[in-house]
């Protein structure tokens, strides 16, 4: 009896592509909205945030780490420093 032949999967990140209309904003569409950013003390997530602002929206940026790639007035309205596995934190970061 011969054992089964092993497969190894490797996953890959699902990443979701943001189609760029023809004006190329982000949100076309829709009214300024207060957004909140979780991740974005990363270099994803403060671009993201800074497109958003610069769209207009009023963005929050949450994170448990301050942003090395460029200064809060930047990309976000508010920066929340917190821990987003905690249930209480989110709550706090979504707030008003």
């Amino acid at each position: 009896a011969s054992e089964p032949a092993r497969v190894h999967c490797h996953r890959r990140p699902f990443i979701t592509p943001i189609i760029m209309l023809s004006n190329g904003k982000l949100t076309e569409g829709f009214d300024v909205k207060k957004i909140c950013i979780a991740g974005a003390g990363g270099f994803i997530g403060s671009h993201l945030a800074k497109r958003l602002k610069s769209e207009g929206h009023w963005v929050r940026a949450a994170d448990w780490k301050e942003n090395e790639y460029m200064e809060e007035a930047d990309f976000c309205d508010e920066f929340c420093k917190v821990d987003l596995r905690d249930v209480e934190n989110c709550k706090l970061a979504v707030a008003g």
